[in-house]
């Protein structure tokens, strides 16, 4: 995979991560029902109205400022020195990447969230690919044409 194809791939992958995040903060109420399904809501018929749904709704709002805070700064990383072929660039953004997913995927098969841990690995499986190709090993084993 190309450079150029693998800054793509990963641009539209965080942009679409981004958009969710965003979601999650500015339409949290409509977002609710996807967010439980991937795991973050009681198993037993929602959460119960006032107090306890206005407190998830904020933890969601928060966790969607979060990931895109993440998703803005590896966006720069992805659209400057990876692009640029910085090797830093592909380290940094691997080692953030699979810090969160070993750490939120451990967490959440460890209490039983088995719905968010594949949620969890089809985000990897998004993003895994252009950073593989990009690894400094494979790029080294690369002949140059």
């Amino acid at each position: 995979m190309s450079r150029e194809r693998a800054v793509g791939w990963l641009t539209a992958a965080l942009v679409l991560v981004g958009g969710y995040a965003v979601a999650m903060v500015v339409a949290a109420p409509v977002v609710s029902d996807l967010f439980e399904a991937l795991g973050f809501g009681p198993r037993d018929g929602g959460v119960p109205a006032g107090a306890a749904t206005d407190h998830v709704l904020f933890l969601q709002g928060v966790l969607g400022a979060v990931v895109l805070g993440w998703v803005v700064l590896l966006l720069a990383v992805v659209r400057g020195p990876l692009r640029a072929g910085d090797p830093w660039a592909v380290r940094a953004i691997s080692a953030s990447v699979a810090l969160w997913f070993v750490v939120d995927t451990g967490w959440s098969l460890a209490v039983g969230s088995w719905e968010h841990a594949l949620f969890n690995g089809a985000f990897l499986a998004l993003l895994a690919p252009p950073l593989v190709a990009l690894s400094p090993r494979r790029s080294a084993a690369r002949p140059r044409t």
